[in-house]
């Protein structure tokens, strides 16, 4: 059988007034390959797998054991992983993507070099507790795929900065094959330990709660928590000052802290599609933020008009944009 590589590049072609990126894609068959190409390909230190069925590692530390970047994508018949990924020792970005892959590769969280893991779109049901010896990583993707519980061991990230779980309820197709999601309930405290963290990215789980050790991430900027089950929010949140975006939408909220107002830097809070009957007052204190989204509640378009004098330069949205009357 044989087994198709496409080896992915950039070439970047400028003008004058603009420059742009364009991927090419190369085919190679294994064994019967160019070898003057694939030696090029190796030597700009990114690969990008499609449509495989086998991952030839082998072949790829054979000629360049300092591969920076691995990517595969669209692999549906891949179904076994070689342990040997663990020999790539300079390797810092990891995509696997659209695998039949059931079992999360275990060579992976011996890749002391690794910054980046997205491991997506897979069939995968558990994610090891060994990711936490993952001590360099500093952006973690896990999307779409039919995990129930992360590994409180995720903690030990010291070094995270951008963190996205997502998509772990549903329904998902891969080569006609139905697979169902029933998310992820609860995360762990340990979470609370990712110092670095600037970016959490949670929708789609069905999460019930969050931990209150969420609050000891200081340097949050961004957290996105709509799709799920949440009825309230821990008041450890509301602690979190240097938080710009918050996405609250598609929940069961009912009501929101006064605790809010805390958040001086907040620039887009998203609150569509809960059960909010009214804000808080304290919202009136966000004076930098530029939209507020409120569409899908029960808050009256009075009560909206009277935030909207408080706060003139936000963009309210209730499914219209809340404009003042000029006289």
């Amino acid at each position: 059988m044989k087994v198709i590589i496409t080896f992915f590049l950039f070439l970047v072609s400028k003008s004058i007034t603009y420059s742009q990126e364009t991927e090419v894609y190369i085919e190679l068959e294994v064994p019967d390959y160019d070898k003057m190409q694939f030696e090029k390909q190796l030597s700009r230190e990114e690969i990008h797998l499609v449509n495989i069925r086998k991952l030839p590692l082998d072949i790829i530390y054979s000629r360049n054991k300092e591969i920076k970047c691995i990517k595969i994508d669209e692999s549906s018949y891949l179904t076994d992983f070689p342990r040997n990924i663990e020999n790539f020792k300079s390797l810092k970005i990891l995509n696997i993507q659209k695998t039949m892959l059931k079992d999360f590769p275990l060579g992976i969280c011996k890749l002391e070099s690794l910054i980046e893991l997205k491991y997506n779109n897979n069939i995968t049901d558990k994610i090891p507790s060994l990711i936490g010896n993952l001590k360099t990583l500093k952006t973690l993707e896990l999307r779409e795929m039919p995990i129930t519980e992360i590994p409180k061991e995720i903690g030990d990230l010291e070094n995270l900065e951008m963190l996205i779980i997502s998509d772990t309820r549903g329904a998902s197709i891969v080569e006609n094959v139905n697979f169902e999601f029933i998310g992820i309930k609860k995360l762990p405290k340990e979470i609370g330990n990712l110092r670095k963290l600037k970016e959490l990215r949670l929708f789609e789980n069905g999460l019930e709660e969050i931990p209150k050790e969420v609050g000891n991430l200081k340097n949050l900027t961004y957290l996105q928590l709509f799709g799920n089950e949440l009825k309230n929010l821990p008041s450890e949140i509301y602690k979190l000052e240097k938080l710009e975006t918050l996405i609250l939408s598609d929940n069961e909220i009912e009501s929101l802290s006064e605790e809010i107002g805390n958040l001086k830097n907040l620039k887009y809070l998203s609150l569509s599609n809960n059960n909010l009957k009214k804000l808080p007052k304290s919202i009136k204190k966000l004076k930098k933020l530029i939209r507020l989204s409120v569409q899908g509640n029960q808050i009256s378009e009075d009560d909206l008009i009277a935030l909207k004098k408080l706060l003139p330069n936000t963009i309210i949205y209730n499914g219209k944009y809340i404009e003042l009357n000029e006289k």
